[in-house]
């Protein structure tokens, strides 16, 4: 079961709280929740590392989800189809969908995390490595 909680605190003094929750959250409500709340306080979400994840965060404030919850949302929306996908493609669906700009080096350490604990397979060689869903992981 996947959660995430968005919280926002305008200058005007407004507060907004929403939370979705679901073994899959679909990625179009989620972007069109962070647009809405990006209309709302004119700035762009930003990355910040919070303890030991980075988190996702809009006005140095913790929207309540980490990358790695976006990072696996984006893997089941695009890739859930247990398609090959490379660091590059998945940094572009971060980039374009999510407006998340985050460092190659810093998806392939996800990456290898998700490979490791058994959530992605990995595959290819070292400069041409490739991932996918794993048969095993039937849910993130």
């Amino acid at each position: 079961m996947v959660k995430i909680k968005i919280e926002e605190k305008f200058s005007t003094g407004e507060k907004v709280s929403i939370i979705i929750e679901g073994s899959r959250i679909d990625r179009g409500k989620l972007n069109a929740l962070l647009s809405m709340i990006e209309a709302f306080s004119s700035n762009s979400i930003v990355e910040e590392f919070s303890s030991q994840d980075r988190r996702v965060s809009r006005n140095g404030k913790d929207l309540g989800f980490s990358l790695l919850d976006v990072i696996i949302d984006a893997i089941e929306c695009y890739f859930g189809d247990g398609r090959w996908f490379t660091t590059r493609e998945l940094y572009e669906v971060l980039k374009s969908r999510y407006g998340i700009d985050v460092k190659t080096s810093t998806l392939s350490t996800y990456l290898l995390r998700l490979s490791d604990r058994g959530v992605l397979e990995r595959g290819g060689s070292k400069a041409l490595r490739v991932y996918r869903l794993s048969c095993a992981s039937s849910s993130m």
